[in-house]
């Protein structure tokens, strides 16, 4: 399994074997909402296309877990998403500043960076 952060004893077994998202089926399409983005962006979409029955991507919002990737990866990324053509793209903290600088190369006028406290119309 993986392992994350240090503490006090070393490090701590992970005990969420990937990460879970929230998929609600909108009339624009899936909007997925999303922890840290472990299994990442493209499983986290395609398992909610799947078992939503939803044809198109409306949204992603939050953690994408782009931090520590290589910025080979996090365009790979960013490129899967603008070909599904989301209206919404919105990282939040594991995204970091250059994968949304990344997301907002490659969809603009649909990435955004997110935190606490901000407001998003789906």
């Amino acid at each position: 399994p993986r392992r994350w952060g240090p503490s006090h004893t070393g490090a701590v077994s992970d005990l969420v074997p990937d990460d879970m998202a929230l998929y609600i089926r909108h009339p624009k399409g899936l909007v997925a909402l999303t922890g840290c983005g472990h299994a990442g962006v493209e499983n986290i979409v395609e398992y909610g296309l799947r078992v939503t029955g939803a044809d198109r991507l409306h949204a992603v919002i939050g953690g994408l877990h782009f931090m520590g990737l290589p910025e080979a990866r996090v365009r790979e990324a960013a490129e899967y998403l603008k070909a599904r053509g989301p209206g919404l793209v919105v990282g939040t903290h594991c995204t970091g500043v250059s994968g949304i600088a990344a997301l907002q190369a490659a969809l603009p006028g649909a990435a955004r960076a997110g935190g606490a406290g901000a407001v998003f119309e789906i």
